[in-house]
């Protein structure tokens, strides 16, 4: 039996106050969230961006699975004291999300806060049963933003990862 890497960093906690880059993917990277159109922007379709600038020709249409998805995000912040979404991107396949745990710290972690992998559990289990089937990748991958700088970049990835789709790997 082969056995599989940890994708988390060893001895790290997940629960800790920080800010945090998450990819999930759907089942078989099918495309089941939703589609790309490349047309024009005139500010009065489904998009999957909070506040979204007019940037490029490319908008995603979502499906009533990428829906469900897109409401169980937007319902993380008020189920979870302390944790926002700072910002996400529903893809056909994928989903970016910046997390953010802000709440007050108490030794060093987060009172009463979620990890991550918590969070992301939650949001793929409620997700599923209101869907009625598996649509989830087992895991996820993270990334610890560490820096003003790094935040940034990973903002303005996600801003314009719908103009890029043509160039993303899981296209």
């Amino acid at each position: 039996m082969q056995i599989r890497k940890t994708n988390r960093l060893m001895d790290y906690d997940y629960g800790a106050v920080g800010i945090y880059f998450v990819t999930i993917c759907a089942l078989n990277r099918q495309h089941i969230f939703g589609e790309i159109k490349n047309c024009q922007n005139d500010g009065n379709h489904v998009g999957a961006f909070i506040e979204r600038p007019n940037y490029g020709t490319a908008q995603i249409i979502l499906s009533d699975i990428g829906n469900i998805l897109k409401q169980n995000i937007e319902k993380i912040s008020q189920i979870y004291d302390g944790i926002n979404v700072d910002k996400y991107v529903i893809m056909p396949n994928h989903i970016h999300m910046i997390i953010s745990i802000i709440q007050e710290q108490q030794h060093g972690r987060s009172v009463n806060a979620p990890t991550i992998s918590t969070i992301v559990r939650h949001l793929k289990a409620y997700t599923t049963r209101v869907v009625g089937a598996p649509i989830f990748q087992k895991s996820f991958h993270d990334h610890i933003i560490r820096c003003e700088k790094d935040y940034q970049m990973i903002w303005d990835y996600i801003e314009h990862n719908i103009d890029k789709w043509h160039e993303d790997r899981y296209y």
